[in-house]
């Protein structure tokens, strides 16, 4: 199962490769061909790793189908309606996230200090207050994203001594990596275009999905030996 798993893994890296080259090299056709085919390589992996117990990775596998409905959208993202699209699917898909990281916790009583998730507040506010100005119609869903997707890093890190450390740190990374991915977004779009934006936001969403889906295969596979 593990090995059929990694068939899926390595699909995925190669896939996201050659979507990093063809954004650099601005091969477009090509670029929209491997951007959509990198969801359903993760959702093989998940599915292929869960095996027989398919029911926990339920709000993960929604999660990455949000995703990839966000992906297909987001290739007319020049379009604002599409924009709105892109933005409401990936919403639907930190929520499932939110879900996800809740589900894929060990049962038990310890919880970690609320100070710790101050940074994610404040880093959320920060660029909020950064972008706000060129927000105009879009400063309600904007202002609603960011508080899921900064509930999601904090769902993320209250984890931590509910799941083994590797599954943790995995997940922890992945859901930071999320943050940057949507944040280089926001100030592209909203603050100040910059080069390589596409690149640097492929990037970091590349790792984060990549990170957050085999953290919580660590997870399910660590359950399944117990």
């Amino acid at each position: 199962m593990k090995n059929n798993a990694q068939v899926f893994l390595s699909a995925y890296m190669i896939t996201a490769m050659v979507h990093l080259f063809c954004l650099a090299a601005q091969k477009e056709q090509a670029e929209t061909i491997s951007k959509i085919l990198l969801m359903p390589f993760l959702i093989g992996y998940v599915i292929v790793s869960a095996g027989n117990t398919i029911k926990p990775a339920l709000f993960l596998l929604i999660a990455l189908l949000f995703s990839w409905a966000g992906d297909i959208i987001l290739l007319n993202s020049g379009e604002d309606v599409y924009f709105m699209f892109g933005l409401a699917s990936f919403l639907c898909a930190q929520i499932a996230y939110i879900f996800t990281f809740k589900k894929f916790s060990l049962k038990n009583t310890q919880r970690i200090s609320g100070f710790y998730f101050v940074p994610f507040i404040i880093y959320a506010t920060a660029l909020f207050i950064l972008v706000y100005p060129k927000l105009d119609t879009m400063l309600l869903p904007v202002a609603l994203y960011t508080i899921i997707i900064t509930l999601m890093g904090i769902a993320a890190l209250a984890r931590k001594g509910k799941t083994t450390s590797y599954s943790f740190q995995f997940v922890l990374i992945g859901a930071i990596s999320f943050i940057v991915s949507d944040s280089l977004i926001a100030i592209n779009k909203f603050y100040n275009s910059f080069n390589a934006a596409s690149i640097c936001i492929m990037l970091t969403y590349i790792v984060a999905q990549y990170l957050i889906a085999t953290g919580c295969v660590l997870h399910l596979w660590q359950s399944k030996e117990n």
